[in-house]
């Protein structure tokens, strides 16, 4: 695993394992005190950001400068402006450059966020270079920055006046505000943190100059824990486990690393350490705590149960830690939807998601992943309801069914690969509507089916004295309207199922759409990674 910190005007990388800390590399692409770094999502690109309004990419494995942006007070867009290696910053802007607090890339790279001392968040688009949008969140700086949500719906920015801003990406604005009680007064946020959980994404944890620590729910808007004043001192930093919901670890200035559990709303235990605790990270695995201090000194910790640390190593003499993060881990093909190194993404309208698969097993695979239901698992469908629906070409109609002046089309093949899979369930409940037709010539089956009578009670029942002739006509005329009456139940009945599961196959389309959508925009993202990032 690989650690990134931040310390007066440098970047450092280091190599965590079991034994050691190593040190990679240095950067020191902004020639001013480094605020903040961050790792994009695959651990490829580093992000900074500067005291003097400089945002930086970085190649993570070679330290190659691959583009700088300048960050004006006076305007809110600017292009983002590719340097080589060994350029140095010459601000060329006119108005004064603004103090960056925190960058975050989103989860798939294509977007960074930043929030400085102007109190403007601005979202960045990677791709083309351009501010996309600019969020005025408050009057204070804006302290730090984070997405949050299943798809980073939102960006969150705490800024210095005490309130939490949730700013919507699609409509581009701020959706609202995450407010304390008046009555534990009015403190400066000091730093954010949204959820890596999987399954916890709406989750942001929180923390205040006073010392207090609190965790929201960006669904509801609503604070799900709050621990007041834990610290002595202001709470610098916080990190959510990426493998717990419920486990919060935060530090602060009074030298305390204290670990809660958000569910139950109560501490779970403390480290006291000698320096003062600038910032925290915790890695992928869960178990690996990096602590930043005010001394320049990282300490690596096994939450496993070890109080010591298991490697510490100094970063700078004179400053403070100012950030950390751990990369995030390798992406696997096989258990992630992250693209790994050297695959090209294939749009899903081009190649089927399993080879070999049918159009009606596609369509049951798609519904399960949509969240929409498996319909293998719905009770099987009564012999009336789709006895007429088979994959062979229906039989030619006989003149009595022309009657009644109506005809209907046959369903879509789409339509009828839907349903194939109920194909042989229903042959073997009840007989197709083709075997029904060619039961027809038969009046004996059906009028025993029509009717409970003894044949001989329904003769003298229909015995008006006539000859034999009529009584046969009669009951033939009988019939023929009982059958008609089925046809047209069954008929309708059948109408219903195809607008139903037409409405079906509309949504289901709808969101296949998207996500096709979402997979050109991640192959784009692929492109111009591969582009600006050198095979290693």
């Amino acid at each position: 695993m690989f650690l990134c910190c931040a310390a007066g005007p440098v970047v450092k990388t280091f190599e965590v394992t079991s034994e050691a800390i190593t040190h990679q590399r240095t950067l020191s692409s902004l020639n001013a005190d480094v605020t903040c770094v961050r790792y994009n999502h695959n651990g490829r690109i580093l992000g900074s950001s500067s005291a003097e309004g400089g945002i930086c990419l970085d190649v993570a494995s070679s330290g190659e400068l691959l583009s700088r942006f300048f960050y004006p007070g006076d305007t809110p867009a600017n292009r983002v402006r590719p340097l080589s290696a060994t350029a140095r910053c010459q601000p060329s802007l006119i108005g004064d450059l603004q103090r960056v607090n925190a960058v975050q890339f989103s989860s798939g790279s294509r977007f960074l966020a930043s929030g400085g001392s102007d109190g403007f968040i601005r979202l960045w688009d990677l791709k083309t270079q351009e501010v996309m949008q600019t969020y005025n969140i408050s009057a204070s700086p804006v302290t730090s920055v984070a997405f949050s949500g299943y798809k980073d719906e939102y960006i969150v920015g705490g800024s210095a006046s005490g309130a939490i801003s949730v700013c919507d990406v699609q409509t581009a604005e701020t959706a609202g505000f995450l407010t304390v009680d008046p009555a534990h007064g009015v403190h400066k946020v000091m730093a954010i943190q949204a959820s890596p959980h999987p399954y916890a994404r709406h989750a942001l944890g929180s923390t205040y100059s006073d010392g207090s620590v609190r965790v929201w729910d960006l669904s509801t808007g609503q604070l799900t824990a709050e621990f007041v004043r834990q610290h002595e001192a202001p709470s610098t930093a916080l990190t959510l486990s990426p493998v717990s919901k419920v486990l919060l670890a935060t530090g602060g200035l009074d030298g305390r690393v204290i670990f809660y559990d958000t569910l139950q709303r109560k501490e779970l235990r403390s480290l006291d350490l000698e320096q003062p605790v600038s910032s925290l990270a915790l890695c992928a695995d869960g178990k690996t705590l990096a602590m930043g201090t005010t001394t320049g000194e990282i300490l690596v910790y096994d939450l496993r149960g070890a109080i010591t640390p298991l490697f510490s190593t100094l970063v700078h003499e004179t400053s403070a830690v100012q950030s950390l993060h751990f990369s995030p881990p390798i992406p696997d093909s096989a258990t992630t939807g992250v693209i790994p190194e050297g695959v090209p993404v294939v749009s899903a309208e081009h190649v089927s998601p399993c080879k070999g698969e049918t159009l009606q097993e596609i369509a049951l695979r798609k519904l399960e992943m949509l969240g929409m239901g498996s319909p293998r698992s719905s009770p099987p469908p009564s012999p009336t309801r789709f006895a007429t629906r088979t994959a062979e070409p229906p039989e030619p109609v006989s003149p009595r069914s022309h009657s009644n002046g109506s005809s209907q089309q046959p369903p879509s093949l789409s339509f009828i690969d839907h349903l194939s899979s109920h194909r042989s369930e229903l042959r073997s409940v009840a007989p197709s509507a083709d075997e029904r037709h060619q039961s027809e010539p038969s009046p004996v089956s059906f009028l025993s089916t029509l009717s409970r009578k003894p044949p001989n009670e329904t003769s003298s029942s229909y015995h008006t004295g006539g000859s034999p002739s009529k009584q046969v006509d009669f009951g033939n005329s009988t019939i023929r309207a009982e059958i008609q009456h089925l046809r047209e139940e069954m008929e309708l009945r059948r109408q219903e199922e195809v607008d139903q599961l037409s409405s079906l196959l509309e949504t289901l389309m709808d969101r296949f759409d998207a996500v096709v959508e979402e997979n050109r925009s991640l192959r784009q993202e692929n492109e111009w990674l591969k582009s600006h990032v050198p095979a290693s």
